[in-house]
């Protein structure tokens, strides 16, 4: 058994609501793992699924979280999050304590977190964001997303995490390496998780992974895809990065070219297919830039080929 962080053994005692943000298929994953390591009863479980995320691992139904048109000029010019405004109205409806628990804090957390009701928040592993040698911010300082943001896009991963957390968890041993070590949880129950997820991927050896489409110019969305397939002559599938749900135009680009340059092996897989449970069922090869999937592909015994797009602009850090 894990070591619980107290502010959970509490919110299970008192019946407080357990908030999960849900943003990408390896914080579902994480999330699952929490729930089953710590038995939080389903009745008190939240879901707020952020751009559209699957949650089916998480709960049966969520809130979804809609963008609309103003959100993002509020959140630049006045410096807070309607949608996250919107979220925490779902969330206060009964009126409860809650706990939140999230990648990091993006606007709409931040909107949760000043809530009345909130009694603590708790991060949960996204990917390689989680294996930065990131600090956490001071809560007493009251940075503005604005502030934040910039220093984000400049590369500086230091005010990803407010340093007030209940826990980080994640599923490696080397996960949010500066955090303190008395709140820093490695889980280890994926046999919980593998029960609730059917793998759809058995007997495919060879996944090409697109990259994120704010990476790649769409003039070379077609370059990348043609180099992923020369790379599987005996066929596989190609997963599209989550970004691809926010823009059609590009997805409806990418179904319309592989159906010309597919020699017929190769295809899309579904977005609610987890590749990190995938290769825990069986191994695989992944295909692509480095993104999270390789440190996954190396801690669950896959092997990870690295590709370089035309066009393509490296994360920073």
């Amino acid at each position: 058994m894990p070591l619980q962080p107290k502010l959970i053994s509490d919110a299970i005692e008192n019946g407080w609501d357990h908030v999960f943000m849900i943003n990408s298929p390896v914080v579902a994953m994480v999330a699952r793992m929490v729930i089953d390591a710590y038995k939080i009863p389903d009745g008190n479980i939240v879901c707020v699924s952020m751009r559209r995320a699957d949650t089916s691992l998480v709960c049966k139904r969520a809130y979804l979280s809609k963008v609309k048109w103003f959100d993002r000029y509020v959140v630049r010019g006045l410096g807070f999050s309607p949608a996250g405004r919107r979220i925490l109205s779902k969330v206060n409806k009964n009126n409860n304590n809650f706990v939140v628990y999230a990648a990091w804090v993006y606007p709409e957390v931040e909107s949760l977190l000043k809530s009345k009701n909130c009694a603590g928040h708790v991060y949960l592993e996204e990917g390689q964001l989680s294996y930065y040698k990131a600090n956490a911010y001071p809560s007493d300082k009251k940075l503005s997303w604005r502030f934040r943001k910039k220093q984000k896009l400049s590369g500086n991963s230091d005010y990803q995490y407010r340093d007030d957390a209940a826990a980080w968890i994640g599923i490696l041993p080397d996960v949010f390496p500066l955090m303190p070590e008395d709140k820093r949880v490695v889980l280890q129950n994926f046999s919980d998780v593998c029960q609730k997820y059917s793998a759809r991927l058995k007997g495919v050896k060879k996944i090409g992974l697109m990259p994120t489409p704010h990476r790649i110019p769409f003039e070379k969305l077609k370059a990348a895809l043609e180099l992923l397939i020369e790379k599987m002559p005996d066929g596989g599938v190609i997963k599209l990065h989550p970004g691809f749900r926010k823009m059609p135009e590009s997805r409806q680009h990418l179904n319309s070219l592989l159906q010309n340059i597919s020699p017929g092996n190769v295809e899309f897989c579904d977005d609610s297919v987890v590749l990190e449970l995938e290769m825990l069922a069986e191994p695989k090869t992944l295909i692509g830039a480095r993104s999270s999937l390789t440190k996954y592909a190396e801690g669950f015994g896959s092997d990870f080929e690295y590709v370089e797009f035309d066009g393509y602009t490296a994360p920073n850090n």
